[in-house]
């Protein structure tokens, strides 16, 4: 149940897909997960230190991971969000 209250949605809008998510428990405290995201062409991590309680959503785009700076975000407003644009390099 832990999981899915703060569960992060991850979406690569690259075609084709280039990134790909996974998680990776706490040893010492079995309740934390990590993020990471994977690139496919040459197997590099990329770790997180961004929850769910922080924000929802991962979008990637090009070679850029953005985090927008709002908890939930609705179709109806999605003009009056902003993002933090990350390079994954």
């Amino acid at each position: 149940m832990k999981k899915t209250i703060f569960e992060v949605d991850f979406k690569d809008l690259n075609e084709p897909r280039k990134y790909f998510s996974g998680t990776r428990q706490e040893k010492l405290f079995p309740w934390i997960y990590h993020i990471g995201i994977h690139r496919k062409i040459d197997d590099k991590i990329f770790d997180t230190e961004i929850s769910g309680e922080y924000g929802s959503r991962y979008l990637i785009y090009k070679d850029y991971l953005f985090i927008p700076n709002h908890y939930n975000i609705y179709k109806a407003d999605s003009l009056e969000y902003t993002f933090t644009r990350f390079h994954l390099e």
